[in-house]
């Protein structure tokens, strides 16, 4: 995820992006798992 917030020139931007990030991260990761249905395709997932 960092690759992505590097890619974002305006610091302004990317910062409100990283704090919204940080403070969804949980559901995404959670939202992604349930999806998947299997842990270790999830961790292979969440890596990249």
């Amino acid at each position: 995820m960092l690759i992505f917030f590097m890619a974002i020139e305006d610091e302004y931007t990317r910062n409100t992006l990283e704090v919204i990030y940080y403070q969804y991260r949980k559901l995404l990761f959670f939202t992604a798992y349930d999806i998947l249905k299997d842990y270790h395709c999830f961790l292979t997932t969440c890596k990249h």
